[in-house]
């Protein structure tokens, strides 16, 4: 069987959680590595004891037990998997290339995602920044919402929040109010993608694929949302981004969770100011206070980003006023093909992966080719944001 389906029906046997998971993986591993054959050994577990599983990861006797027992529960992998197909939804583990590279950055990761999405090469590029605030929000952080997202989607940033009430469910809105939009909104939920929560957010859920972006969850198919899962979503949507941004929250607010973690992983966290005399306002007003960024405006993003946006020329404009000029001087002196050089004349500014992707006409395979090869060659590089320009 192969490693992925293993890691699957093991995230599905009960109390068993990434901790374990990665112990259980690292200590394979590392005992296979002894014997050169570290990939076989992991993917024969189905046909080893309790004693086995003991010696070869360093897990107890307790814990080896429950997987055992779950790993000899045929169907439920198989019935998670039919689920999977039926519905059109897939997943990504930990160790596939194609999980999100901000999050395996986090201390465990969670080791697996479950992704629903209209295409289903959907990819994580790593330009996400964290939108996430009150449930009860007042007109003020609607009004935030609708003056900063918008600037950061246009510019090719995808907006990932929770999909809850609220700031949240503003921030999704607003990803989709434009058609010129590059960068897309991914929602991160509490629960299992065939139990969606909340329940009134569903046909914004529905929207959200509609215009390309993601439903995504750590947690098996049929999860009930339950209070202990938040906490859990909340690590994901600050791993999953270059920045925490907080529009609205009490002392006591969910939000501020997300940015502790944020803070905890490294990323950094902003906040927008509000009225003294808003409870809204309050924890706003503590982030900043201990040193997270004022923001009052997406150019502020940018700044923090070491980026200098004209957003005057956002993607709508990039779109229809680059023209594929070839460099002359380019093909003559490096012998390019005609996409290497017409990538090189979109890159002559830090430009994401989606804007090429639009600009170019390539597929994702071919533009993802193309500028492997071309970074190779030290023509391009990608700056901390995940932006290609060139050198």
């Amino acid at each position: 069987m192969n490693i992925s389906n293993i890691l699957l029906h093991l995230s599905l046997i009960e109390k068993i959680g990434p901790a374990t998971i990665d112990k259980l993986v690292q200590g394979f591993y590392s005992f296979g590595e002894k014997l050169n054959n570290k990939l076989d050994l992991f993917s024969n577990v189905y046909s080893l004891s309790i004693n086995d599983l003991v010696h070869y990861s360093g897990i107890n006797i307790n814990l080896a037990t429950r997987i055992y027992n779950g790993l000899k529960d045929s169907k439920l992998l198989e019935n998670e998997l039919n689920l999977l197909e039926k519905n059109q939804i897939r997943f990504v583990t930990v160790l596939d290339g194609n999980y999100p590279s901000l999050l395996k950055e986090i201390y465990l990761p969670p080791t697996l995602l479950y992704i629903k999405s209209k295409d289903q090469n959907f990819n994580f590029i790593n330009n996400s920044i964290a939108v996430v605030g009150a449930r009860k929000c007042d007109n003020y952080g609607i009004r935030v919402v609708n003056n900063i997202v918008p600037d950061l989607v246009k510019m090719g940033y995808d907006i990932v929040s929770g999909g809850a009430y609220g700031i949240d469910a503003v921030a999704h809105k607003s990803c989709l109010i434009d058609e010129y939009n590059v960068g897309k909104t991914i929602a991160v939920l509490g629960s299992g993608l065939l139990n969606l929560y909340p329940r009134e957010n569903i046909k914004l859920f529905e929207q959200i694929l509609l215009s390309g972006g993601a439903l995504i969850s750590p947690f098996s198919l049929n999860t009930p949302p339950t209070a202990g899962n938040f906490p859990a979503r909340n690590r994901i949507i600050a791993g999953l981004s270059l920045i925490c941004l907080v529009i609205q929250a009490t002392e006591k607010s969910g939000a501020l969770i997300t940015a502790n973690y944020a803070l905890n992983q490294g990323r950094e966290v902003c906040a927008v100011p509000g009225q003294i005399d808003n409870e809204l306002s309050k924890g706003c007003h503590s982030l900043i206070s201990q040193g997270a960024n004022l923001i009052t405006s997406a150019q502020d993003i940018f700044n923090l980003l070491g980026q200098d946006f004209n957003l005057n020329n956002n993607i709508k404009n990039i779109s229809k006023s680059l023209s594929f000029d070839i460099d002359s001087e380019i093909k003559i002196k490096q012998n390019l093909s005609e996409n290497y050089v017409k990538i090189l004349s979109f890159c002559t500014e830090p430009v994401s992966f989606d804007e090429l992707i639009i600009s170019t006409n390539l597929s994702f395979d071919e533009l993802q080719d193309a500028l492997f090869d071309l970074q190779v060659k030290g023509y391009i590089a990608q700056n901390f944001m995940g932006l290609w320009h060139k050198l």
